[in-house]
């Protein structure tokens, strides 16, 4: 394969994953205006984000969300995710391949998405 032709195919996977990406916001913005809206984090859920977000860079690479998150998500998951509207409100397509989370966004939607809530010590 010449370098023609795989810039020719890099070109269309490019095209294709902000096809993935436009077409994901698009059935968010279609779900929040039937006025299916995600609902309200708990106390529980807010305080994982209250910790964990000084902790943590304010833009988090996809690929490295496992890294900085310990594993509690994996990289598939969110792109699945992505893929269905269903992500992190805030993410940004970076270059051909890249998407980069807003680590707020990123950690209030694990806490939704993920059932986060506090383990009581005694």
């Amino acid at each position: 394969m010449g370098p023609e032709e795989l810039n020719r195919q890099l070109d269309q996977a490019d095209k294709a994953g902000l096809a993935v990406l436009a077409a994901g916001r698009q059935k968010r913005a279609e779900a929040e205006a039937a006025g299916l809206t995600e609902r309200a984090l708990t106390e529980d859920e807010e305080q994982f984000v209250k910790d964990f977000l000084p902790r943590l860079p304010a833009v988090i690479p996809r690929a490295k969300v496992p890294h900085y998150l310990g594993g509690l998500v994996s990289s598939g998951a969110l792109a699945n995710a992505d893929s269905k509207g269903r992500g992190p409100k805030k993410a940004y397509k970076v270059g051909c391949r890249m998407v980069a989370y807003e680590t707020e966004s990123l950690l209030q939607w694990i806490a939704l998405h993920f059932n986060v809530s506090r383990i009581n010590r005694l």
